[in-house]
């Protein structure tokens, strides 16, 4: 019985594995921490170890046990590699990652971190390494090495190519000169891809929304490089999301009203809670802002716009396929894109557009792993009455 017992507490013990960002693999902030607690052992093992260190900073930066405030493990953990590793690459790297978590440090000591780093930067680079330093660059209006460091992000081969198109499709149904708002990550990190490494839509700029209300120095760039003169700074004390959204939408109404562009934000971003919410109105892969909310039935004409610039051939693909688990994230946003305008074509009686764009809809529902068997057949199915009220319209 006990050789039993000690064969089944081995099988159960949780082996390290290398850490990727969420994005990648969307595993649960449960399997970070379990991960944490491999690579704790193993960076013990192996003290001068960057990879185990790098992987147990980043597994616990993940974890959910790092989310509460009376046990924050990251603080542990840096403390440690300080001891372990200290000027390296990889204590550098985590500590730029860790001084953005904590208010104790401004930016000169974010700066700090990053070129020292950056000064001992690997020839072999990961996800994490291309991701941060991308956006690192960006928010410094860092151009001249943003742009061979995205070309040469994008011919590593580690960036989602799936995700690339995505974007690519996106951009190209906004209007020329747009002003394109979101996060980082799926949303915006393959756009400053697109625009730095290949060259395309350079006419476009890229705001990271986030930075902009909590970075004073990123602000004051975007307010030079847009010619701007709003005023956006949080209150000193946030008692309400109310405040949070009233001054978000005083940025997007000084970006309108100070640029004369159109601005757009990428719709996986829309915080439906905002009071500013209804001013942003479906166009395609993204939503528009407008001073005055406007109606599906209103936009169509621009949706119609942007759709015509896209590959729809790429949506086609299926979005299991692809080993980014945010690709199927994407598929499910594009398609409640898409589903809205094929009612609209039902209710207006285009048969050859609903049906056109209705098959693209069911390719998305057909290739997403995010539906079960049921929801595939229902969702299909109620594209296809759609389609065939479509086509009675005039009967």
């Amino acid at each position: 019985m006990a050789l039993f017992a000690v064969s089944v507490s081995a099988m159960g013990k949780v082996q390290p594995e290398k850490i990727i960002g969420i994005a990648v693999n969307g595993y649960s902030e449960e399997y970070y921490a379990e991960q944490a607690e491999a690579w704790s052992k193993e960076a013990r093992k192996h003290p001068k170890s960057e990879e185990a260190w790098k992987n147990y900073f980043m597994a616990t930066f993940y974890s959910d046990k790092n989310l509460d405030e009376e046990d924050k493990q990251l603080d542990f953990v840096v403390a440690e590699m300080s001891e372990a590793i200290p000027d390296t690459y990889t204590y550098y790297y985590c500590m730029y990652r860790y001084a953005s978590t904590n208010y104790m440090y401004n930016d000169e000591d974010m700066k700090e971190f990053a070129e020292s780093a950056l000064s001992k930067l690997p020839e072999k680079k990961d996800f994490f390494d291309f991701d941060v330093w991308t956006v690192y660059f960006f928010v410094n209006n860092d151009f001249a090495r943003l742009r061979p460091y995205a070309k040469e992000y994008l011919e590593s081969g580690i960036y989602c190519d799936y995700l690339i198109d995505y974007s690519r499709n996106e951009l190209a149904g906004m209007e020329n000169g747009a002003i394109v708002i979101g996060t980082t990550d799926v949303n915006l990190i393959p756009k400053i891809l697109i625009k730095y490494g290949y060259g395309e839509h350079t006419d476009k700029d890229i705001i990271l929304f986030d930075n902009l209300l909590s970075d004073s120095l990123y602000r004051e760039k975007v307010r030079s490089t847009l010619g701007i003169t709003y005023s956006c700074t949080l209150p000193e004390e946030i008692e309400s999301w109310d405040d949070i959204y009233n001054t978000q939408n005083e940025v997007f109404k000084s970006i309108v009203k100070d640029t004369n562009r159109p601005v757009y934000m990428s719709h996986i971003d829309i915080d439906r809670n905002a009071n500013w919410f209804e001013n942003f109105s479906r166009i395609g892969l993204a939503y528009k802002y407008y001073t005055t909310p406007m109606s599906e039935e209103d936009c169509m004409p621009l949706a119609q716009e942007a759709l015509s610039h896209y590959d729809m051939d790429f949506f086609c693909k299926p979005a299991s396929s692809e080993k980014w688990s945010s690709c199927n994230n994407l598929a499910c946003y594009a398609l409640s894109g898409f589903f809205n305008l094929v009612v609209l074509y039902a209710d207006k009686g285009d048969g050859p557009k609903c049906r056109q764009l209705g098959n693209v809809s069911k390719s998305l529902v057909n290739g997403c792993n995010l539906y079960d068997e049921y929801e595939r057949e229902n969702i299909c199915e109620e594209i296809d009455n759609y389609i065939v009220k479509s086509e009675l319209y005039n009967f």
